[in-house]
C-alpha cells in the first residue's frame, strides 16, 4: 500500500486499485473523445457568415462611375503624365479627346494640379440604360504649380457639372460632360 497527501488529508490507495481505476478513467476519456469526434457533422461545420449588405443601387452605380471619371481625371492632371488609356473603360466620347487635349496642354505648360476637388450634391437620374449625374465641383483646395512654383488657389464658386453616362458591358461608362450653367452649387464650405 501507498500512501499521499493531498493538503494536509492521507489517503491510502492500492497499487492494483489505483491501476484498474487510471485504467478505467483512461477508457472511459478515449470514448469520451471518439464520440466526440464522431458527433453530428451538421454541428461541426462553423456557421456560414451571412451578408446583410445590398447590390448598390443603379444612381449609387451611376454616381461610382460618375467618381472613377473624376478619379482618373485628378490623377492625370496632378501628375501631369497624360496617358489616354486612362480612361478606358470609364469615359467614352468626343468630349474625352477635348478632355485629353487640355490636360496635355495645361502638362505641356509647365502646370500640374496639387491637391483635390471637393464633391458635393450628387443630382442622379437613371432612365433604362441611360442617366445624367449633376456633382458640385469645389477646386478651392484643388490649387497648382507652375513649373514647381505653387500658384495661388482658385477663388471660384464650387461648378455644377452633370454628366450622361450610359450603361455597357454590365457597367456605366461617362458619354458626355457639361458646364450647367443654369445651375447653382452651393458656395458656403
Amino acid at each position: 500500500m501507498r500512501h499521499w497527501s493531498l493538503r494536509g488529508t492521507t489517503m491510502t490507495t492500492n497499487r492494483g486499485g489505483a491501476r484498474r481505476r487510471l485504467a478505467t478513467i483512461a477508457l472511459i476519456s478515449t470514448g469520451a473523445l471518439v464520440l466526440t469526434a464522431c458527433g453530428d457533422d451538421e454541428q461541426s461545420d462553423p456557421p456560414r457568415p451571412t451578408s446583410t449588405a445590398s447590390a448598390p443601387s443603379p444612381t449609387e452605380q451611376v454616381e461610382a462611375a460618375y467618381q472613377r471619371y473624376w478619379d482618373v481625371y485628378v490623377q492625370l492632371s496632378n501628375s501631369g503624365d497624360i496617358d489616354s488609356a486612362a480612361f478606358t473603360g470609364i469615359a467614352e466620347g468626343s468630349f474625352i479627346e477635348s478632355t485629353l487635349k487640355n490636360l496635355r496642354d495645361q502638362a505641356d505648360s509647365g502646370v500640374v494640379r496639387v491637391g483635390e476637388p471637393a464633391f458635393s450634391a450628387f443630382r442622379t437620374e437613371v432612365k433604362g440604360q441611360k442617366a445624367t449625374s449633376l456633382v458640385c465641383l469645389d477646386e478651392r483646395e484643388w490649387s497648382a504649380k507652375h513649373d514647381g512654383e505653387k500658384l495661388p488657389p482658385p477663388d471660384t464658386d464650387p461648378s455644377p457639372i452633370e454628366a450622361s453616362l450610359e450603361r455597357r458591358d454590365g457597367g456605366w461608362i461617362v458619354t458626355d460632360l457639361d458646364f450647367r450653367k443654369g445651375e447653382t452649387c452651393p458656395s458656403a464650405k
